[in-house]
């Protein structure tokens, strides 16, 4: 073997070491790092390649830290709807959708959003919807003589469902009309059917939000005083007073008289008189309430909320002590009670569950959060701690401090607790659990120390 072969050998070896090195130290670095290097490589190709490095201006890149997994098919189809709609071929455009509105399972896709920002310059970004939802709303985007093309190729199909739905009562197909056919006629009266369900039984929120869809429908104009003024009672239930306000106006323009219902002609201060009796809140009146323990009945309802700042805003005492120079001792009963469970390093649990209900209050929403005090019951402004209104409870520990017959009794018994694992000064859940239906708020009255089970023996 000749000394140039050796040597050319030499350096293969040698280069080869060298790559493995390369792609092991690349291979610890970071993600993040690996993805700026690969783009400092792209942009340094295009300019060697004269192309410009610099993105499009006003364009923002879609960046997460999850990976959802989207079907390149779907989004394929989208954007060609997109071009066929600017292209006004309708039939095309709508077949395409209609498809992906009958797909089997809904998925994520990724679409741009074009929106002048505080400077007053456009601004590009993508964001991932549903492709369902993205469907239909680009079928919204077309123009009366597109959505006319729509109703030809579908009107038949929603019609013959919507009638099968009607007849079996199966509210399951109806809500199928009304997402894959929304934009047909037969979907606008699933839409409203589906409405009228949830008003009836007092589930105002989903009703709200039918209705909401409804009027949002090329059709709106042609909706019934009867289906408006029920968009109105359910946005007025939902404490959305400017949305019922606004239909009303509608409506009185229509006919200044009143509404007809059946052959009936009702005057507007009866249907007032009828929108007032519906109480203006329910359980699911406002997302962000909390009527009962657990915020529903099934006690496993999932609040809604942002992530918490861990900032006291507002303090409320526990306690009110009046101008008796007794009153303090409710307190000193408390405290004494607290530190026997930190000596014995006993979790203290108390069973005062607060809950959040929303009222209306001059037209404007009224935040509140209610909680049992060891005074009474106690409703207070949920933003800023301010007192609403208070109750007071004739067997509370504070009201009974200021009897001394009655206080040594309770805290006698309290005391009888003091060996166990657990005192109801705390832990008493039947009278710490509330509810409310937005009207009213419901509570247990009982002793706030019952006497221990041993002394009743």
């Amino acid at each position: 073997m000749s000394i140039t072969r050796r040597a050319i050998m030499v350096v293969k070896g040698l280069t080869f070491v060298v790559l493995l090195v390369l792609l092991r130290a690349y291979a610890q670095e970071p993600a993040g790092k690996q993805v700026a290097q690969a783009k400092k490589v792209q942009e340094k190709a295009k300019a060697a390649a004269g192309a410009p490095a610099a993105e499009e201006p006003g364009k923002e890149e879609m960046t997460d830290a999850l990976s959802i997994p989207t079907d390149r098919k779907s989004q394929q189809s989208i954007n060609a709807a997109q071009d066929l709609i600017k292209e006004e071929k309708w039939g095309e455009a709508a077949s395409i959708l209609q498809k992906l509105l009958e797909s089997k399972e809904d998925i994520f896709v990724e679409v741009e959003r074009r929106a002048k920002g505080p400077d007053g310059k456009e601004k590009v970004t993508r964001q991932r919807t549903s492709l369902r939802v993205e469907a239909n709303r680009l079928l919204g985007t077309m123009p009366s003589q597109g959505l006319a093309f729509y109703e030809l190729q579908n009107g038949a199909r929603a019609r013959a469902d919507l009638a099968q739905a009607k007849q079996t009562g199966q509210r399951q197909l109806m809500a199928q009309v009304a997402q894959r056919y929304f934009h047909t006629a037969a979907g606008a009266e699933a839409t409203e059917l589906l409405g009228t369900y949830r008003l009836d039984r007092g589930d105002y929120r989903m009703a709200a939000l039918y209705f909401e869809r409804l009027l949002s429908h090329h059709l709106a104009e042609k909706l019934s005083p009867v289906t408006l003024y029920k968009a109105a009672l359910a946005f007025k239930c939902t404490g959305d007073q400017a949305k019922a306000d606004t239909i009303r106006q509608q409506l009185t323009k229509k006919d200044p008289r009143g509404i007809t219902i059946g052959d009936q002609l009702v005057a507007w201060d009866r249907l007032e008189k009828e929108m007032d009796q519906f109480r203006a809140g329910s359980t699911t009146a406002n997302t962000f309430d909390w009527p009962t323990f657990g915020g529903a009945p099934s006690r496993s309802a999932e609040g809604i909320g942002g992530a918490p700042f861990l900032e006291v805003k507002w303090t409320q005492d526990m306690h009110w002590y009046g101008t008796d120079s007794r009153a303090a001792s409710a307190k000193d009963l408390v405290d004494e009670t607290l530190r026997g469970f930190e000596d014995r390093q006993l979790p203290i649990l108390p069973a005062f569950y607060p809950i959040a209900a929303t009222l209306q209050k001059d037209g404007k929403p009224l935040p509140l959060v209610i909680f049992r005090s060891f005074f009474g019951i106690h409703a207070v402004n949920a933003q800023n701690g301010k007192l609403h209104w208070n109750s007071p409870s004739a067997l509370s520990i504070d009201t009974l401090a200021h009897d001394p017959t009655k206080w040594n009794n309770v805290a006698s018994w309290s005391k009888s607790y003091g060996l166990g694992g657990s005192n109801p000064l705390f832990e008493n859940s039947t009278l710490g659990s509330l509810s409310t239906d937005n009207v009213y708020v419901y509570v247990v009255e009982d002793l706030a120390v019952p006497p221990h089970p041993n002394l009743t023996m």
